[in-house]
């Protein structure tokens, strides 16, 4: 149960679900697999590999086809904390239009992953709270479905706006014209 503080190594608690417009769901939680990893991951997870050590846990986030059939992603998150089981716990889970997964949690690891440009990239006191962006929408195809203006001149400055999706805030575009 979630918070059940009496599981033992080899537990797995999850305490999210989201599910994308393509109706993959993505699962997040907490485990303490006994020092071995146990959480099938895909070949380009942020963190292929288990903390190990008897009383280590790791966050974890894994997303399943629509069918339930497949791995779309998968990984672990967390650092090696080895003083408590609870260390590195993912507690909830979003996704936005363009695909993006949005991972929170708490951890006590004082290496627990960040980016150099990280709010806070060291943990104050003994643990923190957490948010992890996995821009798993960047693998969804680029569609566009309408550009105006369709037509005009061929001098001067033009202001297209292109419609669609799998696009993200701050991403570019160019545009290449042939012929007249």
């Amino acid at each position: 149960a979630p918070g059940d503080e009496s599981c033992g190594p080899g537990d797995v608690t999850t305490y999210g679900i989201a599910v994308n417009t393509l109706g993959d769901a993505y699962v997040v939680g907490n485990m303490h697999a006994g020092g071995r990893g146990i959480l099938p991951v895909t070949p380009d997870a942020f963190q292929s590999t288990y903390c190990g050590g008897m009383n280590c846990s790791a966050a974890f986030m894994t997303g399943l086809n629509p069918t339930g059939s497949g791995l779309v992603y998968s990984t672990y998150l967390g650092g090696t904390n080895f003083a408590n089981l609870f260390a590195n716990l993912a507690s909830g889970v979003a996704v936005d239009q363009t695909g993006d997964v949005y991972v929170t949690g708490y951890t006590q690891s004082a290496d627990f992953p960040v980016t150099s440009s990280a709010f806070q990239p060291a943990m104050h006191g003994t643990g923190d709270a957490f948010i992890t962006k996995f821009p798993l929408g960047t693998s969804q195809a680029l569609s566009v479905s309408s550009l105006t203006p369709t037509s005009g001149g061929n001098s001067g400055t033009v202001s297209p706006q292109v419609f669609g999706t799998g696009f993200h805030a701050g991403g570019t575009a160019k545009l290449n014209c042939s012929g007249s």
